[in-house]
């Protein structure tokens, strides 16, 4: 699953308020498909948590 994909299920907003960051940064790394390495464990976890399936290797995409 891509980032573009996982944020079909579980939009920007709702993404932010549970990482407890802002919006408009959230937004950016949707646009760009690219979630930062420190955040990367605590977007599987919450993607996960809310029935989205998404892993590690699906953010890593030079991974094959």
């Amino acid at each position: 699953m891509t980032i573009k994909e996982a944020f079909e299920h579980l939009d920007a907003l709702r993404v932010a308020n549970a990482l407890n960051i802002e919006y408009r940064l959230v937004c950016k790394w949707r646009d760009r498909e690219q979630v930062p390495v420190f955040w990367r464990t605590r977007f599987v976890n919450l993607m996960n948590k809310h029935g989205v399936e998404i892993t590690l290797r699906d953010l890593a995409g030079w991974i094959k």
